[in-house]
């Protein structure tokens, strides 16, 4: 039973997108993974049930490495048969996930599961297997065009490389200038490429970083609480374009849902305790495994979470969650061995856990898929019956800010202006952004509040500088107000702004606005 636990877990990292739930990359690969998780744990309880021992993740490690690598060559060939079929993604393939940082997350994980399996065994053949397995993860790796996924292969090389060294070398000397000028050349070659490509993206993260730390600057004890960044930093992004126009930011600018730093991240919500936290949760399995002999064995993947935490999010995905359950179960299993608690009532503990986890994850799968059928009953153009079922959901998904703007909008396209007026100014505790801004501006124009409707065009205008569309909801406000300065302000403005992405949206909007 413990094999079909792992399998789950494994299996859950690469889980395909499935479109019955908005959320198809990420929900499918959420709900496995718990599975998953909870099926090893009722294993490892009935097995000292019935043996008197009670097994740890340590005990089975090289088949938690072996099922995993074998997913990753499945997701590698996934990832080649949609090359052949669409041809290479410029912005870098991303496989089952919603984004290329994930995939080259778990990819990096994978390679540094098979430098481990490598340096167990003697035998040829199965280093030469192994081996043969890592090319095809590195070259999808390579293909995902992730910076950080670089920086994590430059290092696993290096240790794979000092690995070689202390097995094959005697001559200290000459293992220092071949580690030393290895270290050089793929630290040189990562720098010019981080330079060089990408470089507009790199930019964009730097203004992020920028803009978060300014952020942090306000309220650096506290923080702002559960969602702050989501509240707070559009906002900010808004204000600095206002104060500083003609920035050489503007066209870097796009609507930010996350700073691209964990720890960033966990500062503005929650103040200097949580990048603190991570931190001590990333040191303290160092601090305690240093002299244990198995330190590589589970900290090496750990190494790829903790680069990927520095320039992106990599909790958004199960794999970083399964490198921390094969680190830190050992720890629970140690301590778990050391609290006396009576057969029955651990018993009657798991059976009630595994109760209430069924409940749980089966009515979160339920509103889920009732949400996706509403998105699609409305994108059909039966709006009525489409608004009945958003009603319906909106009591468990209140504090969800992707429900609430898809209610918005399904209720501005239904007509229905004074429920989507409501649901958006309701989704503002929860979240500013670009897209709120302006799907606001939408739904006051059509209720003739224009000076309201005003303020939201010209915050998202200021929120995303590049975007054509808050300028032409502006253009529309001043035409209906018949405001010819400002109209013709705006006029100008669009006549001649330079285009980022040309797209027939823009073509409209400017044959409009002439």
């Amino acid at each position: 039973m413990a094999i079909i636990g792992i399998t789950i877990i494994c299996i859950s990292c690469f889980c395909a997108p499935m479109y019955i739930f908005i959320d198809c990359y990420y929900l499918p690969k959420l709900y496995l993974f718990v599975i998953g998780v909870f099926i090893y744990w009722v294993s490892n309880f009935l097995l000292e049930s019935k043996v008197g021992n009670n097994e740890c993740v340590l005990d089975n490690l090289s088949l938690f490495y072996i099922i995993y690598i074998i997913m990753s060559e499945y997701e590698c060939v996934y990832v080649i048969v949609n090359i052949i079929r669409s041809g290479h993604s410029e912005i870098g393939e991303f496989g089952t996930f919603d984004n290329p940082a994930g995939l080259a997350l778990t990819l990096s994980i994978a390679v540094s599961m098979i430098i481990i399996l490598s340096s167990k065994t003697n035998k040829r053949g199965v280093q030469f297997l192994l081996f043969m397995m890592s090319i095809p993860i590195v070259i999808i790796l390579l293909f995902t065009h992730s910076r950080t996924g670089l920086i994590c292969l430059a290092l696993n090389t290096l240790i794979l490389l000092w690995f070689l060294l202390l097995r094959f070398s005697n001559n200290k000397s000459l293992m220092r200038v071949v580690f030393s000028t290895t270290a050089i050349i793929l630290l040189i070659s990562v720098v010019l490429y981080v330079i060089f490509n990408k470089y507009d993206s790199t930019i964009g993260r730097e203004f992020i970083l920028e803009q978060s730390l300014e952020i942090i600057r306000k309220h650096p004890i506290i923080g702002y609480g559960s969602d702050g960044f989501q509240r707070e930093y559009m906002l900010q992004q808004a204000n600095f374009f206002k104060e500083n126009p003609n920035s050489i930011y503007e066209n870097y600018a796009d609507e930010v849902r996350y700073p691209m730093n964990e720890f960033v991240y966990l500062w503005i919500n929650y103040g200097i305790g949580g990048p603190i936290l991570l931190a001590s949760l990333f040191l303290f399995p160092f601090i305690l495994y240093k002299k244990q002999k198995l330190i590589h064995e589970t900290l090496l993947p750990l190494i790829s979470v903790i680069i990927f935490s520095f320039f992106s999010y990599p909790f958004h995905y199960q794999s970083s969650w399964l490198v921390l359950l094969l680190v830190f179960s050992p720890i629970f299993h140690f301590i778990s061995r050391k609290i006396t608690i009576s057969f029955n009532i651990r018993m009657y503990s798991t059976c009630l856990i595994g109760i209430l986890l069924i409940v749980c994850l089966s009515i979160d799968i339920y509103y889920e898929y009732q949400w996706q059928m509403a998105e699609k009953i409305s994108f059909r153009g039966n709006h009525k019956k489409a608004l009945n079922r958003y009603s319906e959901l909106h009591k468990y998904f209140h504090d969800n800010r992707f429900f609430l703007y898809s209610y918005a909008m399904a209720a501005f396209k239904g007509g229905d202006m004074q429920t989507a007026h409501n649901v958006i100014s309701e989704s503002g505790q929860y979240w500013n952004g670009y897209a709120r801004e302006l799907l606001s501006g939408d739904i006051c124009l059509y209720l003739n509040e224009y000076e309201e409707a005003s303020e939201h065009f010209s915050k998202a205008h200021y929120m995303c500088p590049v975007r054509f569309a808050p300028l032409e909801g502006l253009y529309k406000v001043y035409n209906l107000t018949d405001n010819v300065l400002k109209k013709d302000s705006i006029v100008e403005i669009i006549a001649t702004k330079s285009v980022k992405v040309e797209s027939s949206d823009i073509e409209r909007i400017k044959e409009t606005c002439k």
